[in-house]
């Protein structure tokens, strides 16, 4: 089974935000995101501290998924990154039908494609230079 995870793009702030920034919760079956505080702990990790229900950040930030693999340089794979593979146009992972995709293809993300593959950007951080 894969790991599940997240990241966060704040489209306000054009930056990715911190785990520690963040909490993920869901409402009658809806993602909702919400601003949260963080403190440190012995000095070196910080972790939330309270969560600000009234500050709801949903529709200002977006929320990509991990794929649960990585890329041949060891880097994490995520819904929206841009990945180079074999000698093709670099192209955007997807998920449709269930599975992750590399873009348009039929190429299925999977261990050993992603053996195969470069993490060279994402979407996120892309349509936002």
């Amino acid at each position: 089974m894969r790991e599940i995870k997240f990241r966060v793009w704040d489209k306000e702030r054009k930056q990715w935000l911190q785990q520690y920034e963040y909490v993920l919760g869901m409402i009658n079956g809806n993602l909702v995101v919400y601003r949260a505080s963080c403190e440190e702990q012995d000095g070196t990790e910080e972790y939330v501290s309270s969560i600000d229900f009234a500050d709801e950040i949903t529709g200002r930030v977006e929320v990509v998924e991990y794929t649960g693999l990585h890329d041949k340089n060891g880097k994490e794979i995520y819904k929206g990154d841009i990945c180079s593979y074999s000698d093709w146009k670099p192209k955007v992972i997807e998920w449709r039908d269930g599975r992750f995709w590399l873009g348009d293809t039929l190429v299925i993300v999977s261990k050993v494609e992603c053996d195969m593959m470069e993490v060279i950007g994402n979407v996120q951080e892309t349509r936002n230079t």
